[in-house]
């Protein structure tokens, strides 16, 4: 019983501090997704902006 509550006691106090290898490693990763998240934003979202001014260049009845 002692041994069980010894254990509860230690996986409750697990800390969420990332260490300075784990951070440059996810760096890496962000920056892996970098170009793709613009093409993203230059093929997806910017045609948006189109879309709206088309119907601005129309004649009105």
């Amino acid at each position: 019983m002692e041994i069980r509550a010894h254990h509860d006691q230690k996986a409750g106090k697990q800390s969420k501090i990332r260490k300075p290898a784990e951070r440059s490693a996810q760096a890496t990763y962000h920056f892996m997704m970098l170009p793709g998240m613009l093409l993203l934003l230059l093929f997806n979202f910017l045609p948006m902006f189109g879309i709206i001014m088309a119907p601005d260049k129309l004649p009105t009845v």
